[in-house]
């Protein structure tokens, strides 16, 4: 059964598109705390990027690709993590 979506926790799980993060914050709040995301977002991204260059000429890319993995694999365990919820909850919805 789907949320009822006139009750504002309903809205709020069924809505995949938006800025979730301003739902909880009231009128002039939400363009300082959007604003604030954005800049942190976005500043790690150049922070990021013109930090890659110069780690690359010290380390080289075998140190870069080494330091990368335990990402990758956290990355992969929350996949399968995921997956794996979905399945059952899947196979908890259908019929028997």
């Amino acid at each position: 059964m789907a949320p009822d979506p006139s009750t504002s926790h309903g809205t709020r799980t069924t809505r995949r598109n938006g800025p979730v993060l301003t739902d909880n914050y009231n009128g002039p709040e939400k363009a300082r705390v959007q604003g604030l995301n954005d800049f942190l977002v976005f500043g790690m991204v150049a922070v990021t990027a013109l930090s890659s260059g110069a780690l690359h000429h010290a380390y080289g890319w075998a140190l870069l690709n080494m330091a990368m993995i335990p990402f990758i694999i956290a990355a992969l365990g929350c996949g399968l993590w995921l997956q794996r919820r979905t399945t059952r909850t899947q196979q908890a919805r259908m019929p028997t």
